[in-house]
């Protein structure tokens, strides 16, 4: 049944929202994935904020660069529930796809070929001096 009320996002999870609906006070968020309706306040408290100011990357190329290599997050946060078990060593060259600050910290989104995606602190990564020279980029 469509109108029953899931679990919802976890907390520190960032989603993709494909539209707005205003009733009343009351904003509801539909998922860009399709997977189901959200809604700004619950119980008196603001349960999503938003919009985030996200940088696209435009596919940027970078470079892992902590020596323990990079951890991949399914999302954005420090909660237990992102961890995830891949690692991407030391070295290894992926693809920047957004940027977002958090809470004061700068995350990265970033992928590898063969599906490996996943969120990492900034620091983690060192980005290719060619992205710094495309328009709207200062350094």
């Amino acid at each position: 049944d469509g109108s029953k009320v899931g679990a919802g996002p976890q907390k520190g999870a960032v989603l993709r929202i494909g539209q707005r609906v205003k009733v009343g006070s009351t904003t509801f968020l539909r998922q860009k994935d399709g997977s189901g309706w959200l809604f700004d306040w619950k119980d008196g408290k603001r349960v999503v904020d938003g919009p985030l100011p996200v940088q696209p990357m435009r596919s940027a190329s970078a470079t892992i660069v902590v020596e323990e290599g990079a951890q991949l997050l399914a999302a954005p946060t420090a909660e237990a529930w992102a961890q995830t078990k891949r690692l991407v060593l030391r070295d290894a060259k992926v693809t920047v796809l957004v940027k977002v600050v958090l809470g004061g910290v700068e995350w990265m989104e970033v992928s590898k070929p063969g599906g490996m995606q996943g969120w990492v602190p900034a620091a983690s990564v060192d980005l290719e001096d060619a992205v710094f020279g495309s328009p709207g980029w200062a350094r």
